[in-house]
């Protein structure tokens, strides 16, 4: 049978789906349960066949058809299945015609534009409204649906249709789908990921292993760079099917290498104890929980691992090899194991559009990282306070890879003086944050006494002098000149410009600085 109709579909807000949840338990369990509807649907209530299903990953759909009146029955079909399952919308696009002589990719193309128009121009939604409400008392966000007992006993309470039931049940069904091919990806073929596991109760997470003493953890937030316009370039559903396929596992496997590195570095008090949780993982987005200690040195490794592995990968595909290599942006938001996560979540969607715009700065896209520390209980960004348009405490966001350009430095270079600069005590840590903090940054005496500050620093170690002033520099805080901006770096993104020092930043995140290159006993040292 010959399949001339594509459809395109995706689901809507799939973030605010998955964390619209009061416990990471039921975040594991909204994203399992998404995957396992990508997976299962198409085939078992569709009934299609394997040269039908084009995409089917992280919420997106491209299916093919014989005829448009089959294709428009399956896609409202497909929009009832995943209210049912989920409670959300699903956008579905008119269905496209396969012009004869005309590509896949052209075909795609179009439907692509069709489905946009679709989500902006959503019909009304019915929503449930009664004189009385009841909220689910599982999530405490969402109507409940009905009054009863929640899986695994206990009082009768009120429960939403998604959160409390599916949720759960995926949460622990899913366990198998979700997790244990992420287990299966760290410990290897020939390792035995029946005795590895992830914490019991993600929401203990911060205390699992004995990875922060002080309960902190790190939420990577990480979505590719140019995926859609390799898809544009795939002539035949074969190839975009596969190219699908590959981007799923390479995303898992990625994560799955930086944390084969983060367990050989740092194993813990749990060896068996898998130290990254994914929270969503399908296509190239990624969510993940993660220890705070090396969490920036974790989200490096998987940028590197995922151009890498991307570049391989559609070198395969004959259309795609004159392609420009994807890249990945990612972020990174440490707080305190008890934070909400919605909010740090929050935090890190707007610290990747960040990391997006770096991306796509300069000659030739490159994966950037962006990152915040949150302290206490801020919501806002500590350092908006005091930047100005002129003079910024920091130069973020980072790039991945060794080389420094007008844009940004590499987040390697922030690793590397963090190292550099391990013996450096307490008391001028604070001085030089304290100091980077004045507001009296152009006045001569300002520099004289940044400078006191730096000689005093390297008098503690006075033969790795070398190596701390490289630090330093790099940093942007070098000798002082005649327009008195050596101390800080010149960065110019898109029309705008600014001068700026990583040197604050390194002091913020000092705990959150280590390299997976070395192990966390190379950083004890005796302070003068």
């Amino acid at each position: 049978m010959t399949f001339s109709v594509l459809l395109a579909a995706e689901a809507d807000k799939i973030q605010d789906f998955v964390f619209r949840a009061a416990r990471l338990r039921q975040v594991t369990g909204g994203s399992a349960l998404l995957t396992r509807f990508c997976q299962q649907v198409p085939q078992e209530c569709l009934g299609l066949a394997n040269e039908q299903i084009v995409v089917n990953d992280g919420g997106a759909f491209r299916l093919l058809f014989a005829d448009e009146a089959t294709a428009h029955a399956a896609g409202c079909e497909l929009a009832d299945l995943y209210y049912m399952a989920t409670g959300c919308n699903l956008s579905v696009a008119a269905p496209v015609t396969i012009k004869a002589h005309e590509t896949f990719g052209a075909a795609n193309e179009r439907a692509g534009l069709l489905l946009r128009a679709a989500k902006l121009n959503h019909a009304p939604q019915a929503v449930a409204h009664l004189p009385y409400l009841a909220f689910c008392a599982s999530t405490g966000v969402e109507l409940a649906f009905d009054y009863g007992v929640a899986r695994g006993g206990g009082q009768k309470q009120y429960l939403s249709l998604a959160s409390s039931y599916k949720r759960r049940e995926a949460g622990d069904d899913g366990k198998e789908a979700f997790i244990k091919k992420f287990i299966e990806d760290v410990v290897g073929a020939e390792g035995r990921p029946e005795v590895c596991r992830v914490p019991d109760d993600p929401d203990l997470f911060g205390r699992a292993g004995g990875y922060d003493p002080r309960d902190y953890v790190a939420y990577l937030v990480a979505d590719g760079n140019g995926i859609g316009a390799l898809f544009g370039r795939c002539q035949s559903s074969e190839h975009a099917h596969a190219l699908s396929c590959e981007l799923g596992r390479i995303t898992r496997q990625c994560l799955a290498t930086a944390t084969q590195c983060l367990m050989k570095v740092d194993p813990g008090k749990q060896p068996d104890l898998v130290p990254v949780l994914p929270l969503i993982l399908g296509g190239d987005d990624l969510v993940a929980l993660l220890p705070a200690s090396y969490a920036l040195a974790v989200a490096q490794k998987f940028c590197h691992e995922f151009e890498q592995a991307m570049a391989n990968s559609i070198a395969t595909i004959p259309e795609l090899v004159a392609a420009p290599k994807p890249t990945m942006a990612a972020a990174v938001v440490i707080c305190k194991a008890k934070y909400p996560f919605q909010l740090a979540i929050q935090q890190g969607q707007e610290l990747l559009k960040e990391a997006k715009r770096l991306s796509k700065q300069g000659a030739k896209q490159r994966s950037a990282v962006n990152f915040a520390v949150i302290v206490g209980n801020r919501l806002a960004d500590p350092d908006a306070a005091r930047n100005s348009p002129k003079l910024r405490p920091t130069l973020r966001p980072y790039w991945v890879g060794a080389d420094a350009t007008r844009e940004a430095i590499p987040l390697q270079w922030l690793l590397e003086a963090r190292f550099q600069l391990r013996a450096l005590p307490q008391k001028r840590q604070a001085e030089l944050l304290a100091h980077f903090e004045r507001t009296d940054f152009r006045e001569m005496v300002w520099h004289n006494d940044l400078q006191a500050i730096v000689e005093r620093i390297i008098s503690l170690a006075p033969n790795k002098s070398r190596e701390l002033e490289t630090a330093l520099e790099q940093l942007g805080c070098g000798e002082k000149s005649a327009n008195d901006e050596a101390h800080y770096r010149r960065i110019y993104r898109a029309t705008t410009s600014f001068q700026g020092s990583a040197l604050p930043e390194v002091l913020t995140a000092w705990d959150f600085l280590y390299d997976l290159a070395r192990p966390r006993s190379e950083y004890e040292v005796e302070h003068a």
